[in-house]
């Protein structure tokens, strides 16, 4: 274990090893970040996009050198800082804002793609900044229309906050085997996930702590609200949308997509052959998401887009 752990935080620091000092926030690019390339500017799961490196890799090389992907470890994340405050959805807003004011792309024009908890910041982007963003992309959006569980913040607020956390972690091995129709015919992707959670908790496991937390605590639980603002504010309504999900995802279903693509008028909605939320680790689903996304991408890449 102490191996692999030190092989992984020393692979994903290769990846990283920049880091933004103005915010604090450690961040990738993959491919040339220039004037002329399109940046897809990537808000991850919960906990960080690390577990997505081979995808965002496969990614870049299929969109080619046009394209610069943008990924980023959230406050209390990864070697991102672990500051005081609320870990509301202004919070989550302003550390990718003053991400791009760091690095002189304040004005860049945007893909942004969401996935997982990362569907719910980058709505609350998006509403704020969609005249700036060209195209947006879902992918098993969490939280996004049917928001987590009251209880959860209420578990929090009252100060039961770490019989939450132990009781999340002790859960994980049965929430990743739940995420597979046949689990037994994964059980080597099964390894790999759990064993890249660990190793994700170890860079920084009180801040983490406090980041799930606070974040549970505070993160707004009406996103919906801002998805269907997105839908109708003239700069955003005819803004390209794709929204890829699996099939049978329990953690963001189905039907949290049938019900965005009603209110985002310009959508495409993919339906994957799989049940897994984490479908970037997936290899079957990571494939299909792959195709989906180049050709959207592809696609609607405006004349002009900068």
């Amino acid at each position: 274990w102490i191996l692999f752990e030190s092989a992984f935080l020393l692979s994903t620091c290769f990846l990283i090893m920049q880091k933004c000092e103005g915010c604090q926030t450690a961040y990738t690019t993959r491919g040339n970040l220039t004037d002329s390339t399109h940046l897809i500017f990537v808000f991850g799961g919960f906990h960080f996009p690390r577990n997505c490196d081979k995808f965002m890799d496969t990614l870049q090389g299929e969109l080619g050198d046009n394209y610069c992907i943008l990924t980023y470890d959230y406050y209390g994340r990864g070697n991102s800082a672990s500051p005081e405050g609320l870990y509301d959805s202004p919070f989550y807003v302003k550390q990718a804002e003053d991400l791009l004011g760091e690095l002189g792309l304040q004005e860049k024009e945007l893909i942004v793609l969401g996935y997982s908890f990362g569907g719910a910041v980058s709505t609350h982007f998006v509403r704020k900044h969609s005249a700036k963003v060209k195209l947006w992309i879902l992918a098993s959006a969490w939280s996004v229309w049917t928001p987590y569980p009251a209880v959860t913040t209420w578990t929090c607020k009252l100060g039961l906050g770490s019989l939450l956390y132990k009781g999340y972690w002790r859960a994980l091995p049965k929430a990743l085997k739940d995420g597979f129709v046949d689990p037994a015919a994964h059980t080597d992707i099964l390894e790999s996930m759990l064993e890249t959670e660990k190793a994700i908790i170890a860079t920084q496991p009180e801040g983490f702590k406090r980041a799930i937390l606070n974040t549970f605590r505070n993160f707004s639980r009406t996103t919906r609200e801002d998805a269907i603002a997105i839908g109708k504010q003239p700069e955003s309504r005819d803004c390209p949308v794709l929204l890829v999900w699996g099939v049978h995802d329990k953690v963001a279903k189905l039907s949290d997509a049938k019900e965005l693509a009603k209110v985002l008028p310009n959508t495409e909605l993919v339906e994957l052959d799989g049940s897994h939320n984490d479908i970037w680790l997936v290899p079957a689903m990571a494939k299909q998401l792959t195709a989906a996304m180049v050709g959207f991408i592809t696609k609607n890449n405006p004349s002009g887009f900068n």
